[in-house]
């Protein structure tokens, strides 16, 4: 989100104006030596929903812009995991928190972390430590400071082609493919969407969070800040 008003998370003073519905916390410097800008908590507590205890995930800065935070559920009952807390780097760059199983790695395998998109979360995979041909394009935020996925890209490019990445459904890699420079640019890729269930290896959660588990149903990991009423 952006502000009508000036901010200045980086800076020690700076105290934002106050917001309804939420509590803010003073920025700090972390156990590394790096500053932790201040953020945003909702003032109300979380409800047991789905019958679980939720932990609320802090937002973070993204240069002048902030990204809200989100209720995540404390423990999960899917495997063996462990929860690693986000960070900023040195140079002021938010390391997203994620889970992460716990244990050796399959071998020939590296972890690649999942994320908040801002409506549910998208869970992580294995995938080879490397692949012929290909190398590894790691994820990174976009200029809205939105999470980006990484993605295989071939080590040879082809000439007169632009390579569309592939990514992972929730149940396996969807590989990506090379189109013509022309097709390219005759698309309008604002308005380009994915063939119909792309998705469809994703949970979809409940519009509203109930209070009470569905026997034998799995409820997300995450849940959005408006989970709460702020007002």
């Amino acid at each position: 989100m952006y502000f009508s008003f000036a901010v200045d998370p980086w800076g020690a003073a700076w105290v934002p104006p106050s917001r309804a519905g939420w509590a803010w916390s003073a920025g700090y410097v972390g156990a590394h030596g790096h500053w932790h800008p201040g953020h945003w908590s909702p003032q109300r507590p979380a409800a047991a929903w789905y019958g679980a205890r939720w932990l609320w995930v802090s937002g973070y800065w993204f240069g002048s812009a902030y990204v809200d935070g989100y209720w995540r559920v404390a423990e999960r009952s899917d495997g063996n995991w462990e929860w690693i807390e986000g960070e900023y780097s040195d140079a002021g760059v938010w390391t997203r928190g994620h889970w992460s199983p716990r244990g050796a790695a399959p071998a020939g395998y590296s972890w690649e972390p999942g994320f908040w998109d801002g409506e549910e979360w998208v869970e992580g995979f294995w995938r080879p430590s490397g692949r012929d041909g290909y190398q590894w394009v790691e994820g990174g935020y976009n200029d809205d400071g939105a999470w980006e996925s990484g993605y295989w890209e071939p080590t040879e490019p082809r000439a007169g082609h632009v390579w569309i990445p592939g990514w992972f459904d929730g149940e396996t890699w969807v590989g990506g493919y090379w189109v013509s420079d022309a097709e390219y640019a005759a698309t309008d890729t604002s308005t380009w969407t994915p063939a119909e269930g792309v998705d469809d290896g994703w949970d979809v959660p409940d519009a509203a969070p109930p209070t009470q588990a569905v026997e034998g149903e799995e409820i997300p990991l995450a849940l959005p800040a408006g989970a709460i009423p702020t007002d």
